[in-house]
């Protein structure tokens, strides 16, 4: 707990953010402060006790004007932070100093000056570090001949070499110092560099990179991670993860984290939704790193958006199935009224049945070849929709008299289910569509609503106009759909075609055919369903007094 606190304390003031000098420098001023209040407030018990009150309350006043050191650091004034812990310094020593030498107590506490005189040029920049320097060295060098004045000492050949040697200390000291900070300066100018070329090549891969320490806190984000979340990299490096992830996201990643920090490299594949509300499919690996102990201080964090691999998977998906739907198409709704046909003609060869008995199955055999005719042209329609080899030539189309004529077609399936079908139309101008293309998707709406109705059930067709286009609603009081298979009508996707309440066959292309007409008239097509309830098939047409042409693309 008290480590823990004191780590809080010598980082205040610190922001990632900064350039590294400047963040080493603060550290180092955090550190000194710090070691300058456990100082003054020691030195402040010792001497109470040994009865020295003067020195005492000097000591404990000024470790809690320290205190500001750490109000400035916090508040991001760190050039008037280290400015002020200098100044304080050498007031502290110049008091300390003076009190020690009209007590007549022999502590050469003057001595202090010499690190002290190192600060500056830790801390600050330019001339003013210099300055500093060496009037900290004059103030020394004061108190010096304060002691002997005061003393009433004389100033032989002891005292000038005294003052040599604190000179050419000092002077070495300062040569010292500042090659060593040149050294220092390259030394982050080279980190700088590689800074640089780092983020340059993190930037440059197209993936998500992070580096988080083990305690949650970000030291390295390139750009495409904090474009993720919205953000700049100053706004991620340096806050914890808990901060700058999204709740659904942290508390999928939580258990990664943890068990990375065990040292094990944890993969993952899953589905995202970003603060922008936009979804991804992200594919990643947290990697432990771990220093020569075996502990682990870091993860690295490698995030790749597979989005395009996940959707391009989902499409050989439903292309697969697809193909298996159509074979069957193929195999079962095609196949078998051909083989009928072929059944028939053979026994007509073989003379099994008479001229007359074939006769009797001749309108039969117009019906099923009828049939059997609309799902080859079903089947070759949507073909040459999915190879984008049909046009929409669009024209003043009467959604009512469409509406009309298709249900004409289904007059005998209509009485003989005994559904009660309506129609109301309230529609007064035209819609600007393929009229063909209509024709195709009313005639599938129509059939599936009648196909799936049961025997006394309800189908309404209507038609309504707003500001901008033609509506037509279709609603049956049929076995209705789940929502799911809302969702694939809606998408296109083939169904597989399933028996009547009368026993009534299809082949499954014929919504999906529609839906690819109507989008490909500019219409707009909802689909509301229930499970029992039936279903409503909404279309908006745009209007005729629309003259813009269809874009086709």
């Amino acid at each position: 707990m008290a480590s823990s606190l004191i780590s809080r304390i010598l980082k205040i003031g610190l922001q990632t953010t900064v350039p590294i000098l400047q963040y080493r420098q603060i550290l180092i001023t955090n550190y000194l402060t710090f070691f300058c209040i456990c100082g003054a407030l020691f030195m402040g018990l010792v001497t109470i006790f040994f009865k020295l009150y003067a020195i005492a309350i000097t000591c404990l006043i000024g470790s809690l004007f320290f205190l500001l050191v750490f109000y400035l650091n916090h508040n991001r004034y760190y050039r008037a932070g280290g400015v002020y812990f200098i100044v304080l310094s050498n007031i502290m020593l110049l008091v300390l100093s003076t009190v020690s030498i009209f007590t007549q107590q022999d502590t050469n506490i003057e001595y202090i000056y010499f690190p002290l005189m190192a600060v500056p040029l830790l801390l600050l920049e330019g001339k003013i570090k210099n300055y500093s320097y060496w009037i900290t060295f004059l103030i020394l060098l004061g108190v010096k001949v304060a002691r002997v004045e005061y003393l009433g000492d004389e100033y032989g050949i002891g005292f000038l070499i005294i003052v040599l040697n604190l000179l050419f200390a000092a002077w070495l000291l300062f040569l010292f110092l500042n090659f060593f900070k040149r050294v220092l300066l390259r030394a982050v100018e080279k980190t700088n560099e590689h800074e640089k070329t780092l983020y340059s090549l993190l930037d440059n891969v197209p993936a998500y990179m992070a580096l988080v320490d083990r305690n949650g806190n970000y030291r390295i984000a390139n750009h495409h991670y904090s474009d993720l979340f919205g953000l700049e990299k100053d706004e991620i490096i340096g806050k914890k993860r808990t901060k700058i992830l999204p709740d659904n996201i942290l508390d999928t990643h939580q258990m990664n984290f943890e068990k990375a920090l065990q040292g094990e490299p944890v993969s993952f594949l899953e589905r995202d939704t970003l603060p922008s509300g936009e979804t991804i499919y992200s594919r990643g690996t947290y990697v432990p790193i771990k220093n020569s102990n075996g502990k682990v201080d870091a993860i690295s964090i490698y995030v790749a958006d597979v989005s395009e691999l996940v959707e391009a998977q989902e499409s050989l998906r439903r292309t697969s199935e697809t193909k298996d739907k159509l074979f069957s198409i193929i195999a079962h709704d095609i196949r078998s009224p051909l083989n009928l046909f072929q059944s028939l003609l053979n026994i007509s060869d073989d003379k099994a049945i008479s001229k007359d008995q074939f006769i009797s199955y001749q309108g039969e055999l117009k019906d099923r070849l009828a049939s059997l005719r609309e799902r080859l042209d079903e089947l070759l329609d949507w073909a040459r929709m999915q190879m984008g080899g049909i046009n929409a030539y669009p024209s003043e189309v009467d959604a009512n008299e469409v509406i009309k004529e298709n249900a004409n077609l289904y007059k005998t399936l209509i009485e003989g289910k005994g559904i009660n079908f309506k129609m109301k139309l309230f529609c007064e101008i035209d819609g600007w569509m393929d009229e063909n293309h209509l024709q195709v998707a009313i005639r599938n709406l129509l059939h599936n609503a009648l196909k799936y109705t049961d025997t006394g059930g309800e189908v309404l067709a209507e038609t309504s106009q707003d500001d901008d286009s033609v509506l037509i609603e279709i609603t049956d009081s049929g076995a209705g759909m789940s929502q799911e298979v809302v969702d694939s009508i809606l998408n296109k996707e083939i169904q597989k075609s399933s028996v009547g309440t009368s026993g009534e066959v299809g082949t499954g292309l014929g919504l999906s055919l529609s839906l690819g007409l109507l989008e490909k008239n500019g219409c707009i097509v909802a689909l509301e369903s229930e499970v029992g309830k039936g279903s409503t098939f909404r279309i908006w047409i745009p209007k005729s007094d629309i003259n813009d042409p269809v874009d086709l693309d």
